[in-house]
């Protein structure tokens, strides 16, 4: 008898793992979409000349409740000064906007094929 449960549960747990469904399910949503909650990215300033501003290397950025930038390899949150004197004033999906007092700069993650990245 006890051989018979045996080779029952056996089978049964074969089955099972055999039935199982070997497909992952998809994320319903991007994570590192910028959240329609938080509404479009408000008008900025004209840029001063490249030549007059220093480059910032805007590496990654991550939008949500406490958004953060990665400025050449540092972590800064809004209201954090980075090189150069500029204050850190929004995070969107891809970008961020600095500040010196004077202007408001845009400046975009940088990819492979763009050679400047800052607007």
């Amino acid at each position: 008898m006890r051989f018979l449960i045996a080779t029952i549960w056996m089978w049964a747990t074969a089955m099972t793992v055999v039935s199982a469904d070997p497909v992952v399910p998809a994320l319903a949503a991007n994570p590192f979409e910028h959240p329609a909650w938080l509404g479009d990215a408000t008008e900025v300033a004209e840029p001063s000349a490249p030549s007059q501003r220093v480059r910032l290397d805007l590496r990654a950025t991550i939008v949500g409740k406490r958004p953060l930038a990665n400025v050449g390899g540092r972590i800064v949150t809004l209201g954090d000064e980075v090189e150069g004197g500029y204050q850190l004033v929004a995070i969107s999906e891809g970008a961020a906007e600095f500040s010196d007092g004077d202007e408001i700069i845009r400046v975009t993650v940088l990819g492979d094929d763009q050679e400047d990245n800052n607007d």
